[in-house]
């Protein structure tokens, strides 16, 4: 409560520490307020007192999902991807019926072609059957297989991520690669001019702008 108006407050640009070191004094081996600290060092990009926070939540609460998948992705920002790959597989056998945890695993094997040669394209190819309608999936799998060099078959996943969701800014712009793969450059040229026109602020803005 207290820790998260902290969080709050750091998320809109203001200063949140005082909220959350108050909680944090008050109970410092509460789960959640290490979360909260946890959350505060990594939007200031303190990644090891961010990942010492999230111990200290992950000792308290060792069953708790989010707290192990946020774990995952602090490795996953410091390049150490056998860490990443064990806490974000922990957090979808902690939660195993949520589809966001898998998601986030994927999305992780994808991006860091972390073992796409061997049981990570597997994992990808299981979780986007079990989860047919969420774009993400298909937009993870279809980046994989672009990664492995399997061009028709990540047009495929690229396309129904767009049917699915056309908003997916992820999918238009792999779509965009694909196209240019192609030789496509008129289709390639929309695809780009929408990540970096029409999606608004976005993580592959630049990227569509070069």
């Amino acid at each position: 409560t207290l820790a998260f108006l902290g969080v709050a407050q750091d998320q809109q640009g203001r200063d949140g520490w005082p909220a959350i070191n108050q909680a944090y004094n008050a109970a410092p081996q509460d789960g959640m307020v290490n979360y909260a600290v946890a959350l505060h060092w990594q939007m200031l990009g303190d990644m090891t007192k961010a990942l010492t926070a999230l111990t200290r939540a992950e000792a308290a609460q060792p069953n708790n999902p989010a707290i192990a998948a946020e774990i995952g992705h602090i490795y996953d920002m410091q390049g150490t991807l056998d860490s990443a790959a064990i806490w974000l597989n922990t957090a979808v056998v902690l939660a195993p019926d949520n589809a966001g945890f898998r998601a986030l695993l994927i999305k992780f094997y994808a991006e860091s072609q972390f073992n796409l040669g061997s049981a990570a394209l597997d994992s990808i190819h299981r979780i986007s059957d079990q989860y047919p309608n969420v774009s993400d999936a298909h937009t993870s799998l279809g980046w994989a297989l672009y990664s492995t060099g399997q061009f028709d078959l990540a047009r495929t996943e690229f396309n129904h991520a767009l049917t699915l969701d056309g908003n997916d800014v992820r999918a238009h712009y792999y779509l965009a690669l694909i196209q240019e793969h192609d030789n496509d450059q008129q289709n390639a040229e929309q695809s780009y001019l929408y990540v970096y026109r029409d999606a608004g602020d976005n993580p592959f803005r630049t990227l569509a702008g070069e």
